[in-house]
This record gives structure tokens, sequence and C-alpha cells, in this order.
């Protein structure tokens, strides 16, 4: 008698979604607490970091996008250049980890479980910001009394953000899963949330209709102008001690002052040392713009590669006229134009699995096209 296969089977082929679900439902919860992460005594220390670049330098021999070989090699020959190598080094393991992460989802051929892990974060972040609205939360308020809460992740900003990313990926299955950034963009006075959810809209309505998708970015410019004038949006962004423009010049101004343009100041290094070298008397931890910091961090050429393979899926989801993978990813990088999506530990793993869901959908086109 013949054995039943199809059991094991259907598990195996599963595994790389339990996997990939383990590990976003994880770290896309941590809420906003403060808890410290002591750092390993110095031998240990020095283990984890030859560890990390072992399995960087392993990426070259197996099969995943040259992107990723770029990133975990690039990375690691950076920390070298870097102007706090313990800094770098210590961040390079995550960087790695990260790799590792979208080398799973990448295997990924059944999204449906993961489809379901995704509502029920949904579920649970509009349930908790419905019980922080009515005052019924005495006990999720991580701490925070009599102030605004958001959902899991306790600020207006990053909640905004999280909406963004979580959309994202939702729209690419469910096209009406766009709704939620809009909700949180009101629920929290976030007008750069209202505009990536609006620049999505605009690039899939430009694959109905360019004269429809015209009139919608007009309509989206207007009302984007109104409320942030009505918010002092402008006023504060445009400041040049405290608001995000002042910040990015002195960004740019400090890494050609110290001639940091081809390797930057490293990885991980933009908290540590931009507010003590910009004296603006501000407190940034991030850049506000991904771009930004990724040329202080690892300066032009690095940045120019990574923007180079960004426009490599930009071009290869056009061809393959994946234009709800293409509105998601045009929300994510306009959040990275003010927000710090890249930085926020709840998204990083929810933006791999958007850029491993792209490439899923890529080789299924060039299957169809082969046959």
């Amino acid at each position: 008698m013949g054995r039943d296969r199809k059991g094991p089977c259907l598990f195996f082929m599963k595994i790389y979604s339990y996997l990939a679900i383990l590990v976003f439902a994880c770290i896309s919860l941590i809420p906003p607490v403060d808890f410290v992460i002591r750092n390993p005594q110095n031998e240990y220390w020095l283990w984890m970091v030859l560890i990390a670049g072992f399995f960087g330098v392993f990426t070259l021999f197996i099969k995943t996008q040259w992107p990723v070989k770029l990133i975990a090699n690039g990375a690691l020959i950076n920390c070298f250049f870097s102007s706090i190598p313990y800094v770098s080094f210590t961040s390079y393991v995550s960087v790695v980890a990260c790799c590792y992460f979208y080398i799973v989802c990448s295997r990924v051929e059944d999204w449906t479980l993961i489809l379901k892990a995704l509502k029920a974060i949904v579920i649970l972040q509009c349930l908790i910001m419905f019980m922080q609205y009515i005052g019924k939360d005495p006990l999720l308020n991580f701490g925070l009394l009599h102030v605004e809460h958001f959902g899991t992740v306790g600020q207006h900003m990053q909640a905004g953000s999280m909406a963004v990313i979580l959309s994202a990926l939702l729209i690419t299955f469910n096209k009406y899963f766009i709704i939620i950034p809009l909700l949180t963009a009101v629920f929290c006075h976030s007008t750069w949330t209202l505009l990536s959810a609006g620049i999505g809209i605009v690039v899939y309505s430009y694959s109905k209709h360019a004269y429809l998708s015209g009139l919608i970015m007009l309509l989206l410019c207007t009302i984007f102008i109104g409320w942030a004038s009505h918010q002092n949006k402008f006023s504060e962004n445009m400041d040049s001690k405290s608001g995000r423009m002042g910040v990015w010049s002195k960004s740019f101004e400090l890494t050609h002052k110290y001639h940091k343009d081809w390797t930057g100041w490293g990885i991980g290094t933009y908290k540590d040392l931009f507010n003590p070298l910009s004296g603006l008397g501000t407190h940034y931890r991030t850049a506000h713009n991904v771009f930004v910091q990724l040329v202080w961090e690892v300066g032009y050429i690095f940045t120019g590669c990574l923007l180079f393979a960004l426009g490599g899926l930009v071009v290869a989801l056009f061809k393959a006229d994946l234009w709800l993978c293409l509105s998601g990813l045009a929300m994510i990088l306009m959040d990275s134009q003010a927000h710090f999506p890249d930085r926020m530990i709840q998204c990083v793993p929810l933006i791999i699995l958007f850029l491993a869901y792209c490439q899923f959908n890529l080789r299924r086109f060039s299957t169809c096209q082969a046959h």
C-alpha cells in the first residue's frame, strides 16, 4: 500500500509561511515600552559579530536576489569604515537577520495564512485604537496617561506609518484595504499618512484612466495643502532648527564637511552623531527621511546601488502590470520621505514581507509568460 504523502508535503510547503508569520506577528506587535537590552560581554559580542559576518558572506553562495547579497556584504565592509565601529557592527547583526528573513519570505508559495495573520493584526490594532478613543483602555495605554494613544505603537506619526505599511501589503490582496491609512490619517491627524494613501490611489487609478488619475492628484494636493496649512505643518517642517527641512539640509552639510560622501558615517550612527555635530538644539534620532539617513550612514555609492535596485523593481512591476504592488510601493516610498518606517521595528518585517510578495508575483508572471 502506498503512503499518503499529501499531508507532509503540504506542511513543508507551508513551513516558510509559518516562519514568516512567527517573525512578523511577534515583532510587529512590540509596544512602545521602555526596555534596555544590555550589551553582551566583549568576547560574546565578538562571537556574535563574527557569526553575523559568516552568514552575511554566506549569502554569496545561496540563491537569492543580488540586492540581498549587496546589503549583507556591503554593510559588513561599511562597518570597518564607520566612525563608531562598535555601533555599526552591532547594527550589522540586525541587518543580516533582516536579509535572512527576506530569504525565508521569498520562498513562501502559499500566502493564504499570511493574509489571515495580517488581517488579525489590523483587527487588533483597530480594536485597541477604538478602546483608547472611548477611554476604556486602562491597561494597554503603555503608561502614557492623559495623552493620546494610537493603537499598539502609541504615537500618532508612527501609527500612521504603521497603517501605511500594513495597507501597502494588504491592498495587493484587496484594493479596498486602502481605507485603513485614510481613516488612520483622520484619527491621528497625520497629513503625511493621508498623502501616502493618496499616492497609492493615484498610481492605481492611473492603470485605469490617466485623466482620472490627474484629477485625483489635483484633489489630493488641494486637500493636503489645506489640511497641512490649517495644522501649521509647513511652518514646522521648514524651520531651520527644529523642522525636517533644516535637519535634512544639515545632514547633507555635515556629510560633505567631514568628507563622508562615499562611505558615510556608518550604519546605525545617525542617532549618536547627528545631534552633537549639528548644534541645532533638537534631538533627532532619525532623519525623518529614509534616503537622507541612508546617505548619512552609508554614503552615496551604496545608496545609489539601492536606488538602482529599487528602480529595477519599479520597472519590473510596471512591465508585469502589477499595479496594486506598484501602488503599495508608492505608498511606502512616500511615507519614507517624512517618516522613518525603516527604523520602526514594527514596520521593518512588514516592508520585507511586501518586497518578497512583489518578487513572488513577478515570478508568477514570468512563469505565465513562459507558458
